[in-house]
């Protein structure tokens, strides 16, 4: 199963108290459980009309989706390759680049009383040295747009933009267009071929967080599940701690530490997490010297919101029900 997670707007995040809900609306048993791999994909793209007459979901056909690997900028004019393009992005943790050429396509339209605002936020989390999602462009760039948010125009960051382009364009967009995520939804990969959990695994994820998580299929699942209730920043934030507790130099321990509370953790993240004041307050002073456990209790208190809360509704869910009812037809295929 490819590892997609698919970034959508956003309403408020769910709270933990949302837990009582699984007892209520999770009982009722999804419908279609067993649609092949190929409609699973499909049917998670959302509807691109808001009209109550328009209610049926508009699929994305194989037609479209071959277009796209005519160019890159095909793919980024089509709303499902946009949307399929920036999930491999994520799962190859380089999602900065499609954020910033998005950004600053938005910026371009920004009315002049907030251009000012608007560009010292693009460049604090994009362009500045040490960035929470920093690009990688050259120094003589990044020293001119620091220059130019002084006294912006529309077109301060054109010249970034264009290397992000370019970046994508002869990096990414190749490997996309080679990914099982593309080969099944042009057609070109029937999903019995991918590899992917088999009928055992997928009942193991059931048996405790632990093991759904030290699974790579079961991991990729989950964020997906949790993308769709907009609180994936959860296993975000314990994903990235994780990769924090290996990292052995002392100044790079620092840089990382800086940018996991700058994403995660202040008041004004991006992707804040629900923390009470003492645990916060923990963390920024531990910021000045900080050790490999300096988010340890902010990460077990994610890690028991998502066991205690998201696991068990995961387990109910259609993602994990079409998951145990598709491996269990691809172990009867290689079986026979």
């Amino acid at each position: 199963m490819p590892e997609l997670m698919l970034p959508q707007t956003a309403p408020e995040p769910l709270k933990e108290s949302d837990s009582n809900n699984i007892q209520m609306g999770d009982k009722r048993k999804p419908k279609n459980v067993g649609k092949n791999l190929m409609c699973r994909l499909q049917s998670i793209f959302p509807s691109s009309s808001s009209n109550a007459e328009a209610s049926k979901p508009s699929k994305l056909t194989t037609e479209e989706a071959l277009l796209w690997s005519q160019s890159l900028e095909k793919l980024l004019e089509s709303k499902y390759g946009m949307t399929t393009f920036r999930a491999f992005l994520r799962s190859e943790f380089s999602d900065e680049n499609i954020e910033f050429w998005l950004t600053c396509e938005d910026f371009k339209k920004v009315k002049s009383s907030r251009l000012s605002s608007k560009a010292k936020k693009i460049y604090e989390h994009y362009i500045r040295a040490e960035a929470p999602k920093e690009i990688n462009i050259d120094h003589h760039t990044r020293e001119t747009i620091k220059a130019n948010v002084q006294n912006p125009t529309i077109h301060c960051f054109d010249d970034a933009q264009k290397i992000v382009y370019g970046l994508m364009e002869r990096d990414s967009y190749p490997r996309f267009l080679r990914s099982d995520i593309y080969q099944i939804l042009s057609g070109k990969l029937q999903p019995d071929s991918v590899n992917g959990p088999t009928s055992d695994e997928v009942n193991q994820w059931a048996q405790s967080f632990d093991k759904l998580l030290a699974h790579k299929y079961g991991q990729a699942a989950f964020r997906i599940f949790l993308k769709s209730e907009y609180c994936e920043e959860n296993i975000e934030f314990w994903l990235a701690c994780e990769e924090y507790k290996k990292i052995k130099s002392p100044v790079k321990l620092a840089s990382k530490a800086k940018k996991i509370h700058e994403e995660f953790i202040w008041n004004k993240a991006l992707k804040e997490i629900n923390l009470d004041y003492h645990t916060k307050k923990d963390i920024m002073q531990n910021l000045h010297q900080p050790t490999a456990t300096c988010f340890y209790t902010a990460q077990k208190k994610v890690y028991s919101l998502m066991e205690n809360n998201s696991y068990p509704r995961f387990l109910l869910s259609e993602i994990y029900q079409e998951l145990c009812s598709v491996s269990q037809e691809k172990s009867k295929y290689r079986k026979s």
